[in-house]
C-alpha cells in the first residue's frame, strides 16, 4: 500500500520542488497502545529510487482498528499535507 499526491515540498536540504504524483510510503511503525510513530518516505515516483523527504507522524491508534500500518495510511489522509491523496 502507498499514497500518491502532487505536492510542493522542501526537502531535507532546503530545496523546494513540486513533485507530480509523488509516492508516499510508510517505511516503519513503532509504539504502543497510546501512541504510534509512523516514519514516512516521500519518493519522486513509484520506482522509489529517489527519496525526496522523510517525515515522522504520531497518532493514537485504534486497538480494534486493524494493523498499525493500515491505520498509519488512514491517519495520513486526515492530515493537511496528505488530504486528497489517493491509494495506490
Amino acid at each position: 500500500m502507498a499514497l500518491q499526491k502532487t505536492m510542493t515540498l522542501v526537502n531535507n536540504f532546503g530545496t523546494t520542488s513540486t513533485l507530480q504524483d509523488c509516492y508516499v510510503v510508510v517505511t516503519s511503525v513503532a509504539g504502543d497502545k497510546s501512541n504510534i510513530i509512523a516514519n514516512v518516505g516521500i519518493y519522486e515516483d513509484q520506482t522509489k529510487q529517489r527519496l525526496y523527504k522523510s517525515e515522522e507522524y504520531t497518532f493514537a491508534p485504534d486497538m480494534d482498528g486493524g494493523n498499525f500500518i493500515q491505520q498509519s495510511y488512514l491517519y495520513l489522509k486526515t492530515t493537511e499535507s496528505f488530504s486528497g491523496a489517493t491509494d495506490c
